[in-house]
C-alpha cells in the first residue's frame, strides 16, 4: 500500500459524510468502485477525489498536463476525460476499465496510474 492511499480513503470518507450537506445522494456503487480502483492502482500518482452532483465519485490524476478524470459509474464502467496540450487522442468517453486502461497505455499516459508502459 502506498503512503497516499490512507489519505485518499480519508478524503472519500469526508465526501461521504459531506454529501448530505451538498444535497447529494452518494452512489454507494460508485464509491465502492472508486475504492476498489484506488487499491488496485495505488502505485501511481495520488488522485484528487470529488463528489459529482449525480452522486458519483470522480478522481483526477495529474497536476499539470496531462490530466485524466475518471468518474466511477454504478454499472462498473468509467467515464473518462483526458486533458492534453495536443489533442491527439479521444478526449472523453465511457467504457470498461480494461478499455480505458488500454487507451492510457497506448498513449503513454498509464504512468499517472502506475501502469507499466
Amino acid at each position: 500500500m502506498t503512503r497516499w492511499l490512507p489519505v485518499l480513503m480519508a478524503r472519500l470518507n469526508d465526501l461521504e459524510q459531506g454529501a448530505p450537506d451538498e444535497d447529494v445522494v452518494l452512489n454507494q456503487e460508485s464509491m465502492q468502485h472508486a475504492i476498489s480502483f484506488a487499491r488496485r492502482y495505488s502505485a501511481g500518482e495520488q488522485p484528487s477525489a470529488y463528489l459529482v452532483g449525480n452522486g458519483n465519485v470522480r478522481f483526477l490524476f495529474g497536476r499539470d498536463w496531462p490530466q485524466i478524470g475518471l468518474q466511477f459509474l454504478p454499472d462498473r464502467t468509467l467515464q473518462y476525460v483526458i486533458f492534453v496540450e495536443e489533442c491527439t487522442l479521444p478526449l472523453a468517453g465511457v467504457g470498461s476499465e480494461t478499455d480505458i486502461l488500454a487507451i492510457l497505455r497506448d498513449n503513454s499516459l498509464g504512468s499517472l496510474l502506475g501502469l507499466e508502459q
